[in-house]
Protein backbone atom coordinates (compact mmCIF):
# COMPACT_ATOMS: atom_id res chain seq x y z
CA UNK A 1 0.00 0.00 0.00
CA UNK A 2 2.92 2.31 0.71
CA UNK A 3 4.31 1.72 -2.79
CA UNK A 4 0.88 2.32 -4.33
CA UNK A 5 0.57 5.63 -2.53
CA UNK A 6 4.01 6.69 -3.75
CA UNK A 7 3.20 5.58 -7.32
CA UNK A 8 -0.06 7.52 -7.26
CA UNK A 9 1.78 10.73 -6.40
CA UNK A 10 -1.21 11.82 -4.31
CA UNK A 11 -1.20 13.43 -0.89
CA UNK A 12 -3.31 12.05 1.96
CA UNK A 13 -5.74 14.94 1.47
CA UNK A 14 -6.04 14.16 -2.26
CA UNK A 15 -6.65 10.48 -1.49
CA UNK A 16 -9.38 11.43 0.97
CA UNK A 17 -11.01 13.72 -1.62
CA UNK A 18 -10.81 11.12 -4.40
CA UNK A 19 -12.29 8.47 -2.13
CA UNK A 20 -15.17 10.79 -1.28
CA UNK A 21 -15.74 11.39 -4.99
CA UNK A 22 -15.97 7.58 -5.40
CA UNK A 23 -18.50 7.38 -2.57
CA UNK A 24 -15.97 5.85 -0.17
CA UNK A 25 -14.80 7.02 3.25
CA UNK A 26 -11.03 7.23 3.58
CA UNK A 27 -9.93 9.58 6.36
CA UNK A 28 -6.40 10.99 6.06
CA UNK A 29 -5.58 10.01 9.63
CA UNK A 30 -6.70 6.44 9.01
CA UNK A 31 -4.57 6.15 5.86
CA UNK A 32 -1.57 7.58 7.71
CA UNK A 33 -2.05 5.01 10.50
CA UNK A 34 -2.42 2.14 8.03
CA UNK A 35 0.72 3.12 6.12
CA UNK A 36 2.74 3.30 9.36
CA UNK A 37 1.82 -0.05 10.84
CA UNK A 38 2.57 -3.64 9.91
CA UNK A 39 -0.92 -5.11 10.35
CA UNK A 40 -3.67 -5.57 7.79
CA UNK A 41 -6.28 -2.85 7.53
CA UNK A 42 -9.98 -3.59 7.15
CA UNK A 43 -10.82 -4.89 3.67
CA UNK A 44 -13.18 -1.96 2.96
CA UNK A 45 -10.28 0.40 3.57
CA UNK A 46 -8.08 -1.45 1.08
CA UNK A 47 -10.81 -1.19 -1.56
CA UNK A 48 -11.33 2.53 -0.96
CA UNK A 49 -7.58 3.13 -0.98
CA UNK A 50 -6.94 1.25 -4.24
CA UNK A 51 -9.83 3.03 -5.94
CA UNK A 52 -8.66 6.43 -4.69
CA UNK A 53 -5.15 5.72 -6.01
CA UNK A 54 -6.66 5.26 -9.46
CA UNK A 55 -6.04 1.52 -9.71
CA UNK A 56 -9.66 0.38 -9.86
CA UNK A 57 -8.77 -1.97 -12.73
CA UNK A 58 -6.33 -3.82 -10.43
CA UNK A 59 -8.79 -4.18 -7.55
CA UNK A 60 -9.35 -7.94 -8.09
CA UNK A 61 -5.58 -8.49 -7.77
CA UNK A 62 -5.50 -6.51 -4.53
CA UNK A 63 -8.43 -8.51 -3.15
CA UNK A 64 -6.73 -11.80 -4.03
CA UNK A 65 -3.54 -10.65 -2.31
CA UNK A 66 -5.54 -9.56 0.75
CA UNK A 67 -7.33 -12.90 0.88
CA UNK A 68 -4.01 -14.77 0.65
CA UNK A 69 -2.67 -12.75 3.56
CA UNK A 70 -5.78 -13.33 5.67
CA UNK A 71 -5.78 -17.09 5.21
CA UNK A 72 -2.03 -17.33 5.68
CA UNK A 73 -0.98 -18.51 2.25
CA UNK A 74 2.12 -17.25 0.52
CA UNK A 75 2.77 -15.53 -2.76
CA UNK A 76 4.03 -18.86 -4.16
CA UNK A 77 0.67 -20.55 -3.69
CA UNK A 78 -1.35 -20.93 -6.87
CA UNK A 79 -3.55 -18.05 -7.87
CA UNK A 80 -6.68 -18.72 -9.89
CA UNK A 81 -5.98 -18.43 -13.61
CA UNK A 82 -7.12 -15.25 -15.32
CA UNK A 83 -10.23 -15.36 -17.48
CA UNK A 84 -9.87 -16.63 -21.02
CA UNK A 85 -9.39 -14.08 -23.79
CA UNK A 86 -12.96 -14.37 -25.05
CA UNK A 87 -14.53 -14.40 -21.59
CA UNK A 88 -16.56 -11.26 -21.02
CA UNK A 89 -17.67 -12.20 -17.51
CA UNK A 90 -14.76 -10.52 -15.72
CA UNK A 91 -15.78 -9.16 -12.36
CA UNK A 92 -16.69 -5.52 -12.07
CA UNK A 93 -14.13 -3.96 -9.68
CA UNK A 94 -16.92 -2.06 -7.92
CA UNK A 95 -18.89 -5.22 -7.23
CA UNK A 96 -15.90 -6.81 -5.48
CA UNK A 97 -16.24 -4.35 -2.60
CA UNK A 98 -18.83 -6.55 -0.92
CA UNK A 99 -17.13 -9.83 -1.91
CA UNK A 100 -13.90 -9.44 0.03
CA UNK A 101 -14.66 -12.18 2.49
CA UNK A 102 -11.87 -14.75 2.48
CA UNK A 103 -12.83 -18.31 1.61
CA UNK A 104 -11.52 -19.65 4.91
CA UNK A 105 -12.65 -17.80 8.00
CA UNK A 106 -11.54 -20.26 10.65
CA UNK A 107 -8.77 -18.04 12.02
CA UNK A 108 -10.99 -14.97 12.03
CA UNK A 109 -13.79 -16.83 13.79
CA UNK A 110 -11.41 -18.11 16.45
CA UNK A 111 -10.03 -14.63 17.07
CA UNK A 112 -13.49 -13.06 17.17
CA UNK A 113 -14.76 -15.86 19.41
CA UNK A 114 -11.93 -15.24 21.86
CA UNK A 115 -12.70 -11.51 21.87
CA UNK A 116 -16.38 -12.18 22.54
CA UNK A 117 -15.49 -14.54 25.37
CA UNK A 118 -13.23 -11.93 26.99
CA UNK A 119 -15.84 -9.19 26.59
CA UNK A 120 -18.54 -11.49 28.03
CA UNK A 121 -16.36 -12.36 31.01
CA UNK A 122 -15.58 -8.69 31.63
CA UNK A 123 -19.26 -7.73 31.47
CA UNK A 124 -20.15 -10.56 33.85
CA UNK A 125 -17.50 -9.37 36.30
CA UNK A 126 -18.75 -5.77 36.11
CA UNK A 127 -22.33 -6.89 36.71
CA UNK A 128 -21.25 -9.00 39.69
CA UNK A 129 -19.39 -6.05 41.22
CA UNK A 130 -22.37 -3.72 40.71
CA UNK A 131 -24.77 -6.22 42.28
CA UNK A 132 -22.39 -6.77 45.22
CA UNK A 133 -22.05 -3.03 45.81
CA UNK A 134 -25.83 -2.58 45.67
CA UNK A 135 -26.39 -5.45 48.12
CA UNK A 136 -23.81 -4.09 50.57
CA UNK A 137 -25.13 -0.50 50.29
CA UNK A 138 -28.80 -1.51 50.77
CA UNK A 139 -29.86 -1.65 54.45
CA UNK A 140 -31.50 -4.93 55.50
Amino acid sequence: MRALKVRSGLTLRQLEDRAAANGDVLARSTVADVLRRQTLPRPELVVAFVRACGERHRLPEWIQAYDRLIIGTTATDPIPAPAAAGDTTSPDPDSTHAAIRPPERKALRARNGARLLIIGAALTLVCAVVVSVLLVATPH
